[in-house]
């Protein structure tokens, strides 16, 4: 009977393993053909493959152990205090358009989506998001604010002429996800306030948004308007070599014109330490 019961938890356990196993690599290969394929049809279908392979992993036990450079493919970034983690990832599978995939974990397994539903438009800045009504972002960075709210940083491709980076407010407690809080001054209208912060500038620049710990500010770009380089491109905004910014008072984030006067060198505005590998330009479009 021993033996019997014994050969029945053997076989068991390596159905269990067989079974992870599966969708870890299933994972892999979806994730590697998503990304490099040179066909815009290979990576719309293995990224819905790739969408299924997670959604079954998120139903595996172990999920909430996922960590940063497990899967190469998406940005995984846990919240200080370990209340949750923000994965997200990107599909380019048209040559102008992307979509985004985002999940908030929980350390009890359960998650909620966040749900590419909107069009990334510059009146972001001002709408109420949801996460059935989110507007696409892969997250490189994240900074808790005070308890259960913590700020976001992401960058969206919206087309091959125009990327964006966004700074968010996400507000999680008791299993709930809600974004953005008029908390950032409005550098066009002082005295006013966003729910977030857009900046939308050339596909081929890098624009650096951040929180400068040593500056204990949200430090960013400074972008002037020129005509774009790329062929058919129109008037775009690129950085100039300074900076401006935000800084924290009375519990908003209030507007400051002039951080630097002068270029760091291109990439090289202060700030922490990059999440993934900066070589990966259709990641973060640097």
């Amino acid at each position: 009977m021993k033996i019997i019961v014994l050969c029945f938890l053997f076989i068991s356990s390596q159905n269990i393993y067989s079974q992870e196993s599966k969708t870890t690599e299933n994972l892999f290969f979806y994730g590697d053909v998503m990304l490099n394929a040179l066909e815009y049809q290979n990576r719309a279908k293995a990224g819905d493959l790739f969408y299924d392979a997670f959604l079954s992993f998120l139903n595996e036990p172990n999920a909430f152990e996922l960590s940063p450079g497990d899967i190469k493919t998406v940005s995984v970034l846990e919240s200080v205090d370990g209340d949750f983690k923000l994965v997200s990832w990107q599909v380019r599978f048209l040559e102008n358009k992307s979509k985004y995939y985002g999940f908030i974990v929980f350390p009890d397994g359960s998650y909620v989506q966040l749900k590419d539903n909107s069009d990334f438009t510059q009146d972001l800045a001002f709408e109420s998001v949801t996460p059935e009504s989110w507007y696409g972002a892969l997250y490189y960075s994240i900074k808790k604010l005070e308890e259960n709210k913590y700020l976001i940083f992401g960058f969206n491709q919206i087309d091959q002429f125009k990327n964006a980076k966004v700074l968010d407010m996400i507000h999680v407690k008791d299993g709930t996800v809600t974004l953005g809080e008029e908390i950032f001054e409005d550098k066009n209208d002082l005295d006013t306030y966003q729910n977030r912060i857009i900046l939308t500038y050339s596909g081929d620049a890098s624009v650096n948004l951040n929180y400068n710990p040593g500056l204990e500010m949200i430090v960013h770009d400074h972008l002037i308007q020129r005509m774009g380089q790329l062929e058919g491109q129109g008037p775009t905004n690129v950085p100039d070599g300074s900076y401006e910014g935000y800084k924290l008072e009375n519990g908003k984030w209030m507007y400051k014109e002039k951080i630097y006067d002068h270029s760091y060198g291109e990439n090289n505005a202060p700030r922490p330490k990059p999440i993934l590998n900066k070589k990966k330009k259709n990641l973060f479009g640097k």
